[in-house]
């Protein structure tokens, strides 16, 4: 655990949501994913009380029994010398997600191709686990929020392929079938597996964590003392800086008080969208499809 870095979360950032006029998009979207409470959590993070949390943590069934509901296992961990436990039920009324029965996304037939429909329209391609591009979605709003789910749920330092949790979980809001995994749980799992991938490491790699403040939270919620260590900085804010460092935003040389959303329409062209866009469709309308065509709409060049 010694080699994992630990950075300061990403926070969403209003007044940048609110330049490129995706806010309400943005606040629609992560309330019926039912990530909202998640995303707002204010607590002190420490890079020290992580690492403890991250190389004590383990998941169990009562009884060893994986079939029970997801919202009965339960997550043991160690602070100094102290044992704490939290359920996963509890653990989804800490962060206000739904707690669903499923553990995990299962290769439902009439849910999988209901997303996989709706992600041809979020990106104009069929979805290719782990291949998939981020840059290939259409709407600003979907990458916004692709770009938080992927620093907490899947521990991502880059976050320019859509895993298929990822992918289940962007599109859950627009398709009708009602098969849910718990977010608690694949969360618990995120946290296995940094300590799986901890003791992977090679010596030229490292690995970024950046969701210290929801092991706080949860050290926290169990009753816990915090030992006296050093906090790190504040959250990083997902602002037009951090945007155009992880190539969402491209500045658009005519105007550069202006921003551009750039994404492939097909294998030579690339559309141009001016942010903010009045022709970019509402996500809260339900609508999923968000390729801009023609008129005053985005410019494509060769």
């Amino acid at each position: 655990m010694e080699r994992v870095g630990i950075e300061p979360c990403v926070k969403i950032d209003t007044p940048t949501l609110d330049l490129l006029k995706i806010r309400d998009d943005v606040t629609w979207y992560l309330r019926k994913l039912g990530l909202s409470k998640l995303f707002k959590i204010e607590c002190s993070e420490y890079s020290l009380l992580t690492k403890e949390f991250l190389s004590t943590v383990a998941l169990a069934f009562p009884n060893n029994n994986e079939d029970q509901p997801a919202g009965d296992g339960l997550l043991f961990f160690k602070i100094g010398n102290t044992n704490g436990r939290i359920s996963i039920s509890a653990l989804c009324q800490l962060f206000g997600l739904p707690n669903e029965t499923a553990h995990d996304f299962k290769e439902n037939s009439k849910r999988k191709q209901a997303a996989f429909n709706d992600w041809t329209h979020f990106a104009n391609e069929p979805f290719l686990p782990s291949r998939s591009k981020v840059s290939r979605i259409t709407h600003p709003a979907i990458r916004y929020v692709h770009r938080l789910i992927s620093t907490t749920f899947q521990c991502k330092q880059e976050a320019n392929k859509v895993t298929t949790d990822e992918f289940y979980i962007l599109t859950t809001p627009f398709i009708k079938n009602k098969y849910k995994a718990n977010l608690g749980l694949l969360f618990a799992k995120t946290l296995i597996n940094v300590t799986h991938l901890a003791q992977d490491l090679e010596s030229n790699n490292k690995l970024c964590v950046r969701f210290g403040r929801l092991i706080t939270a949860i050290v926290q919620h169990v009753g816990l003392a915090i030992p006296n260590y050093e906090p790190l900085p504040k959250p990083i804010p997902l602002d037009l800086h951090a945007l155009q460092q992880i190539h969402f935003l491209n500045r658009w040389t005519q105007n550069p008080t202006k921003f551009c959303y750039k994404f492939p329409i097909g294998p030579t062209n690339t559309s141009l969208v001016l942010l903010p866009h009045e022709d970019i469709p509402s996500l809260r309308s339900g609508v999923v499809s968000f390729q801009l065509i023609g008129g005053s709409g985005p410019l494509s060049y060769p």
